[in-house]
């Protein structure tokens, strides 16, 4: 994929230009999608093997992962913060490629090529925006380079922004009662002994006045009535993120001779990225029973509180925030060894990447307001209040909503580095031609923290689950032969090897990867291929130094509960409940890599230089593959 064709086709960025290639078949949840661990970033899953399987390289090095796991298992480089307009192409390598590029590239290898010269400069500007409202968007891009005798020179700068669309900007996203859903519960108050619904008349009507969640009336159930609202989860939902994203890259060449040349290039991104899943919600006692004995009316009571936008002074008060900073740099010497054919490349690159997330959260305070204080415990370990219905009925100013909520910060940290030794040229001539090899010699070490801030732990928040900061690093060695064998003026021969070493947290893995391939030219216009590879992926650093950490499934269903009331899955109240149940999960430093092996077979027709066909199979098989379990078999 050339650049020019990123700036023909529309593409807004690397992302957007993977993503339209029949190589990603995976689905992947993007900086659109929301409600994730990495609303911030997007992944790549070519064949549909998931993020942690295709490898990206830039200048065909490496670069730190995003410093959150995707989905909270996996790690993934982000494809948001690399500047279009420097990019001279991308080259996409199908299948295993472990025997060339080590550890990751059981799907395949993605390399972003930067531009190495430029004369003159050149400056973009494109804007844009959405029929209804929201989304609108802008980016300017200004690259450049010039020759000064032996020195090459290029830079790049892009800016953009693009502003959030709302759900409730969108008809038929803005109440969830369009779908035949019912109102989602605004204000609840229910006696748990006889399981119906209490006092809902009054409350409705101070929220409706305020306009709540763009209307809030009385719904009624055979069980009583609560208050509730279609527009309860739209408010605050936003379908396109808010980003502004800084993009900058530097790139200098010097021929100290015509046969040595210094290289370097430089990159730091910054991006700021909002978006909103949820508004604030409240339930009694939810960080213990969920429930509490009312001692005014001798019950054990359930109540909840969802509080509108109206409440706390608009939807984006309650925001999620990430600022994300990433760099890269890439120094070396590259060279030609007189009167061979063998060229050779010293390198040391770096990447770093830091994430600081910010979100709101209710304080812990906001039980005392909406229920007073504490009077005791019942025998069953409920709390007991005397709570004021008329208070929990009168909605919140945001001078109130103030005093209630805060924001807790975590810091999000990843790094890598390598050096590289790489030659390649003709080792002798046969027949058909001459036998070309390529070597090359790596160390890297690489790490990454997650530090969260230590008032989760504290009881600072209302229900606030506890967590514990991570940090692991690790050293990897490599060497690598690759051949190309004309073994017929028509048929070419690739082989290649090579040999990886990690260690980390007291252990080791090695392995050692090969690849065959073949090509075969019968005419000049019909090329056939086919390879056999073998491919291995070394432990995601989530999984080995991942702390315990909490979660839930989406939806779980309790087999033994349905078979002990008799019913069928159907027609079980406890099948397919969502939420789903808890979880506890932690990293295991004795996991293996995972084994990879991928054959193919295909063809490529170009009958004239304007129509090109090419058809392809692949078989990619994966062994001891690390994977979260999934609840139906748990």
């Amino acid at each position: 994929i050339t650049g020019q064709e990123l700036e023909s086709k529309g593409y807004r960025n690397v992302f957007d230009a993977l993503q339209s290639q029949t190589q990603n078949t995976g689905f992947t949840q993007g900086a659109d999608y929301g409600n994730t661990f990495t609303p911030a970033a997007n992944a790549l899953s070519l064949r549909g093997l998931g993020p942690n399987h295709t490898l990206v390289l830039v200048d065909g090095r490496r670069v730190a992962d995003y410093p959150i796991a995707y989905d909270g298992n996996v790690n993934f480089v982000n494809l948001a913060n690399i500047p279009s307009a420097m990019i001279d192409r991308i080259e996409i390598l199908n299948g295993a490629a472990s025997a060339v590029y080590g550890s990751d590239a059981i799907a395949g290898v993605v390399n972003i090529i930067m531009k190495k010269h430029i004369d003159g400069i050149e400056v973009n500007v494109k804007g844009g925006r959405t029929w209804d409202g929201g989304g609108g968007n802008g980016r300017l891009q200004v690259s450049g380079g010039k020759e000064f005798g032996a020195l090459s020179t290029v830079f790049g700068l892009e800016i953009s922004k693009t502003n959030p669309i709302w759900s409730g900007q969108r008809d038929f996203m803005a109440s969830s009662t369009l779908e035949g859903e019912p109102p989602t519960k605004t204000w609840a108050r229910q006696n748990l002994d006889t399981g119906r619904y209490v006092g809902a008349a009054g409350a409705c009507g101070p929220l409706a006045g305020i306009g709540a969640f763009g209307g809030t009336s009385t719904v009624g159930t055979r069980n009583g009535a609560y208050c509730g609202s279609g527009g309860a989860q739209p408010s605050y939902w936003t379908t396109q993120t808010n980003n502004v994203s800084e993009n900058l890259y530097g790139g200098v060449e010097y021929r100290l001779s015509d046969l040595v040349t210094l290289f370097g290039s430089v990159s730091t991104a910054w991006n700021q990225t909002e978006n909103n899943t949820r508004g604030p919600s409240w339930t009694s006692a939810a960080a213990t029973t969920g429930y509490f004995f009312n001692q005014e009316t001798g019950a054990n009571e359930a109540w909840t509180k969802r509080i509108s936008p109206q409440e706390i002074g608009g939807a984006s008060v309650w925001n999620k925030h990430w600022n994300d900073v990433a760099g890269n740099l890439i120094t070396g010497l590259r060279g030609k060894v007189p009167d061979s054919s063998w060229n050779y490349e010293f390198t040391y690159s770096a990447s770093g990447y830091q994430s600081r997330a910010t979100v709101p959260r209710l304080l812990s305070n906001v039980d005392s307001y909406y229920l007073g204080p504490q009077l005791g415990t019942a025998a069953d370990g409920a709390p007991i209040y005397a709570p004021s219905a008329a208070r929990f009925a009168t909605p919140l100013t945001p001078n109130q909503f103030a005093s209630m909520y805060g924001e807790s910060t975590s810091r999000n940290n990843t790094w890598t580095q390598t050096f590289s030794l790489a030659a390649n040229g003709n080792l002798f001539s046969l027949p058909a031609g001459p036998v070309r090899a390529a070597g090359v010699i790596e160390y890297g070490t690489q790490g990454f923290s997650n530090s969260i801030d230590p008032a989760l732990n504290q009881g600072v928040y209302y229900n606030a689950a506890g967590a514990t900061g991570a940090s692991g690093n690790r050293k990897r060695y490599a060497a690598a032969v690759e051949l190309r064998v004309p073994i017929l003026s028509q048929l070419t021969a690739n082989v290649a090897t090579r040999y990886d070493d990690y260690s980390f947290a007291g252990t080791r893995n090695n392995k050692l990867t090969y690849d065959l391939g073949l090509e075969y030219r019968p005419l000049r216009e019909l090329l056939l291929r086919g390879n056999y590879g073998t491919s291995f992926r070394a432990p995601d650093m989530n999984y080995i130094f991942m702390s315990q950490s909490k979660g839930y499934f989406e939806s779980t269903t309790d087999y033994f509960r349905c078979n002990q009331s008799g019913k069928s899955l159907a027609s079980c109240e406890y099948a397919n409940v969502s939420p789903g149940s808890n979880f506890i999960q932690k990293g295991n430093a004795n996991l293996k890599p995972e084994n990879g092996k991928s054959w193919g077979a295909g063809f490529v027709l170009a009958p004239t230089p304007d129509i090109d066909l090419s058809a392809d199979y692949y078989n990619i098989r994966i062994d001891n593959l690390v994977t979260t379990i999934d609840p139906d078999n748990l």
